[in-house]
């Protein structure tokens, strides 16, 4: 019987150690390291099925965001997945999102028309511009302009300095608008901002770009007086 039980311990040791060596190649097989043209076949498929033109930033793309450049780590086969599915969620989800507020933009701009009220007999209020900002998707809207008032005594924007684009570079998906415009409306009442820009994504580290749209950002005077 003692015979007997040590055959069997043996046993259960022998097919604990088989088992381990057939998964731990399995393991390493999923975990190896995939070549850059394994990467760019799976970025190219995406784009194709999905009419996109989803990349990793190059190194020139990346100077002229103001972002350092640093050699891309290695990618295993799972983390290759997961960027895979990833991409696939935001080709589905996000980019449509991005069409539509670029359209919401664009309807938005063509029905809008710029203030025709003269300043000309109006003076500046602030002897300081005023910084007025709003969110949009994935960024921050910005414009510096000065108030002024009316023969009333109603005050209102006055000259405007210039417009800006804040974001956070580190955040899953940033958007960048390059030379915003800030137009007067509302008889001067409201800033009107317009972005045209890129939508980025930082995924483990790595930038991609996603696709190019705008935003708009409507900015009252009431909000920031």
């Amino acid at each position: 019987m003692k015979h007997l039980n040590i055959r069997k311990h043996l046993s259960f040791v022998l097919v604990l150690v088989l088992c381990m060596s057939l998964t731990i190649p399995a393991f390493a097989a999923e975990d190896r390291i995939v070549s850059d043209t394994e990467v760019s076949a799976v970025l190219s498929q995406i784009n194709e099925e999905y009419g996109t033109n989803i990349h990793a930033l190059s190194a020139d793309e990346l100077i002229s965001l103001g972002l350092p450049v640093s050699e891309p780590k290695p990618m295993t086969a799972s983390e290759l997945m997961a960027l895979e599915n990833t991409l696939r969620h935001i080709a589905e989800t996000q980019i449509p999102q991005f069409v539509a507020a670029t359209q919401e933009a664009n309807a938005v701009l063509s029905s809008i028309h710029t203030s025709t009220v003269s300043l000309r007999n109006e003076w500046r209020a602030a002897s300081t511009p005023i910084t007025a900002t709003k969110d949009i998707d994935y960024a921050t809207a910005g414009a510096v302009a000065y108030t002024s008032k009316t023969i009333f005594g109603k005050t209102i924007w006055g000259e405007i300095q210039h417009g800006f684009c804040v974001t956070d570079t580190q955040q899953a998906t940033w958007f960048q608008a390059t030379n915003p415009t800030v137009t007067r409306t509302d008889s001067n009442r409201t800033l009107y901002w317009v972005g045209t820009g890129n939508y980025y994504s930082n995924i483990n580290g790595t930038q991609y770009y996603l696709h190019s749209g705008t935003q708009y950002a409507s900015m009252p005077i009431d909000d920031y007086t």
